[in-house]
């Protein structure tokens, strides 16, 4: 096979994978939305295989075209640019696995803190430090206000 070829194998393994990971990362957002705790266990691991066939993939891929130049050295295999076009395709839904994770992420952060908060109310133990919001919407501690005073 040439180089050409197996790139683009390589892409329509890759492709397909997102696709899986993409699903799974759709059920895991569900499965948080609807606290199925159990159902994130199994959805974690099959998300981690992905993940780990995804790398491997890529692997594949960089050791077919090595260097700096990658979209350059497509266009030197593929005059009529598919293999650029294809990789384009790949990167956007790799781009859309990585938003739909870091959505999840923001997602179960909450419900952990929602949790901590809850126990810490039900506990007696509620944390006394003020607290505001940074850039990514989590809580960062900006100083201690009436230590150790009950209410």
């Amino acid at each position: 096979m040439s180089t050409c070829s197996d790139l683009s194998v390589i892409f329509d393994k890759i492709s397909a994978q997102t696709l899986s990971l993409q699903q799974c990362l759709k059920a895991e957002f569900e499965a948080l939305q609807a606290n199925q705790f159990e159902t994130l266990l199994s959805l974690s691991e099959q998300k981690q295989q992905l993940v780990n066939d995804l790398n491997a993939l890529d692997a594949t891929r960089i050791s077919l075209i090595e260097g700096e130049h990658f979209i350059q050295s497509l266009d030197e295999l593929d005059s009529s640019h598919q293999l650029r076009t294809h990789w384009h395709s790949v990167q956007q839904d790799v781009q859309k696995c990585q938003q739909q994770n870091a959505i999840n992420g923001r997602l179960l952060h909450r419900r952990n803190e929602l949790a901590r908060e809850t126990l810490e109310i039900i506990s007696g133990h509620q944390n006394t430090q003020a607290t505001t919001y940074g850039p990514e919407g989590l809580k960062q501690n900006s100083g201690h206000l009436l230590n150790h005073t009950k209410a």
